[in-house]
């Protein structure tokens, strides 16, 4: 059998099932759950552009407003990743996994992968270029990844074990 879904080990979380559970009970929309996923990451990289407002970027000495906006945005990326897996969770839950659904679970990613190190770029370390160019690869990968599942995978099994 060949494995679509990464294996995570928060989906057997307690708090995790009972979420789910709750959200699906609720009648709450995966794709809203994707989308919710998003917006806390704009806001999160919103953060990371602010913290280098005002001197230019770099990380030479982040004023106590600066560490709280990084501790939001880093909040802010928990937030994007617990509704990455609660969106799916959901969605079988309720059983309404849809090719809509699937652009929903993947669109909304890579917007917040762009958001996120772009504001990196901008904001932290003071380099706009490579925080476009990390948001670029960072999309070019996710497409790859797509490209090979929609051709099939030769027969090979996604593997999600990282670097």
């Amino acid at each position: 059998m060949v494995q679509d879904r990464r294996p995570i080990a928060s989906r057997n979380a307690g708090w995790a099932i009972a979420l789910t559970g709750e959200l699906a009970r609720r009648g709450v929309s995966a794709n809203a759950i994707s989308v919710m996923g998003m917006v806390a990451c704009l806001m999160g990289g919103a953060a990371l552009v602010w913290t280098g407002v005002g001197r230019g970027g770099g990380a030479e000495g982040l004023a106590v407003m600066d560490r709280g906006l990084l501790l939001f945005a880093a909040v802010m990326c928990q937030v994007r990743l617990v509704c990455n897996m609660l969106d799916g969770m959901v969605a079988i839950a309720r059983g309404v996994a849809s090719p809509v659904g699937a652009l929903y679970n993947e669109l909304p990613d890579r917007v917040s992968d762009i958001a996120i190190l772009v504001g990196l770029g901008y904001g932290v370390m003071g380099d706009r270029e490579l925080g476009w160019i990390a948001a670029l690869l960072a999309v070019l990968t996710a497409y790859v990844r797509a490209a090979v599942k929609v051709s099939g995978g030769a027969g090979m099994a996604q593997d999600f074990c990282g670097p």
